[in-house]
């Protein structure tokens, strides 16, 4: 009777380390996919123009302008796959024309809920009143004064409205 229990006993055992298997891969697959998110959104919470260009606050967007007589000033956000392209492409475009100097960087997520980011600006240029300021946004500002303004209410800005701004910068001066 003895040889009978063992011989039964075999095959739960086997189910018995199967089951811990298939556990095991679940609880490892569950671990990765974890991981890949965690890193995808630590990815998209910087933006690719943080260190190609110089970033300034939202506040600091009337000293900016004054100070500057001539400047490309892109307004975005983080944490959104298709600004993030747009970035990466904005990037790619600011070396390859050698504009580091002339473009500004203002992340306006945290004040990107309520739109109050589109309040600050008409403050701070009292003539983009009634102006569609939404971002991401890029504004040609010559001499203290915005010159031409291209925005995307519904992301429709492409790396060629940027070249068609970057080509009024004289880099030559």
């Amino acid at each position: 009777m003895k040889n009978n229990e063992k011989k039964g006993d075999k095959p739960i055992k086997n189910y018995i380390i199967l089951l811990l298997i298939c556990l095991g891969v679940i609880l490892i697959t569950i671990y990765i996919c974890k991981w890949i998110k965690i890193y995808k959104d630590e990815e998209l919470n910087k933006s690719p123009l943080t260190d190609k260009v110089n970033e300034i606050s939202l506040l600091e967007l009337k000293e900016t302008i004054a100070e500057t007589s001539e400047a490309i000033i892109y307004f975005g956000y983080t944490m959104d796959e298709e600004v993030y392209s747009l970035e990466e492409k904005l990037a790619h475009e600011i070396d390859k024309r050698n504009l580091k100097e002339y473009v500004y960087y203002i992340n306006v997520k945290d004040y990107i809920e309520n739109d109050e980011y589109k309040s600050i600006i008409v403050k701070t240029i009292p003539d983009l009143e009634g102006k569609d300021l939404s971002a991401p946004m890029i504004m040609y500002v010559k001499r203290g004064i915005p010159i031409k303004l291209m925005t995307s209410s519904k992301k429709l800005m492409t790396i060629n409205d940027f070249k068609s701004l970057s080509g009024l910068i004289d880099t030559e001066q």
